[in-house]
């Protein structure tokens, strides 16, 4: 990819057939699940750019100028981004039992840049979203978003 196309927003998003070329069969329907899932939850607008990496995209859920989180595709990989800053890591603390083991295992093994913590968990299939889904409904709720239509949220067997 050139040099100048790095971050630069796309504005004419994939189609379904390029992100499924680009995902291939395991990846795929874990991008699908986790678009379907916000936009069944939340108005939230997909901004699509180019990534930093060779043949990449980064679609990224935004609601206004609020970043709620971001899906990173490149080459059948695909991974959910989620920033937290201080006082929304305070707030995930002190719900900490709405979450399985395994989303505190993503939440403890993030990283915090500039008193960011990034978490990132890579997604070859849909699996783990079930895990992931609480942690973007609550970085939702810290936001301001509203869900959309009834009072509840889609997604997942149990609503959680």
């Amino acid at each position: 990819m050139e040099r100048e196309l790095l971050y630069t927003l796309v504005y004419v998003a994939p189609t379904e057939e390029e992100l499924h070329a680009l995902l291939r069969e395991r990846a795929y329907p874990a991008l699908k699940a986790i678009r379907d899932f916000i936009h069944a939850n939340y108005q939230a607008e997909e901004r699509w750019r180019y990534s930093d990496q060779r043949d990449a995209f980064d679609c990224l859920f935004f609601e206004a100028e609020k970043r709620l989180c971001s899906a990173h595709l490149r080459e059948g990989k695909l991974s959910l981004l989620l920033l937290l800053d201080a006082r929304e890591r305070e707030e995930f603390e002190r719900n900490w039992e709405k979450f399985t083991p395994a989303a505190h295992v993503h939440y403890r093994s993030a990283a915090i840049f500039d008193g960011v913590k990034w978490i990132k968990t890579v997604l070859e299939d849909t699996a783990p979203l079930e895990d992931i889904y609480p942690m973007v409904r609550m970085k939702a709720e810290l936001m301001g978003m509203d869900p959309v239509g009834e009072d509840t949220i889609r997604g997942g067997d149990d609503g959680k």
